[in-house]
């Protein structure tokens, strides 16, 4: 599986170790029933790129493939994504509704939520 999750609409807040540490049993769960998968993060800026770094070391143990990236492109490549995937990636995230916070989108555009997970 293969996911793609855009922080470039990040904005400051609280995010705690703990947090993140939260994250691990999901993720691991996740795995167990799915396998590893292949997560990018797309973190254009400072902050969303340094979050995105302790969060992978939080769960760089679960057995998941995470690449953190300054730029889209580079996560579509990461990714593998076909031409036809690119181009549904990129209308998703040019909606209004999917700018929110954090927003997560699947690299695969057949996928029917946001959050269901592409298949590989």
């Amino acid at each position: 599986m293969r996911f793609l999750v855009a922080l470039d609409t990040m904005v400051e807040g609280l995010v705690t170790a703990e947090d993140m540490a939260s994250c691990v049993p999901l993720q691991e769960k996740i795995k167990a029933s799915h396998g590893a998968c292949r997560v990018a993060m797309y973190a254009p800026n400072n902050l969303a790129y340094g979050l995105s770094r302790m969060f992978r070391s939080y769960v760089e143990t679960t057995g998941h493939h995470y690449g953190i990236f300054k730029t889209l492109d580079e996560c579509l490549v990461w990714l593998h994504v076909t031409e036809a995937e690119e181009s549904e990636i990129r209308r998703r995230m040019a909606e209004p509704a999917a700018r929110s916070p954090s927003p997560a989108l699947e690299a695969d555009p057949t996928a029917t939520e946001r959050n269901q997970p592409a298949s590989d």
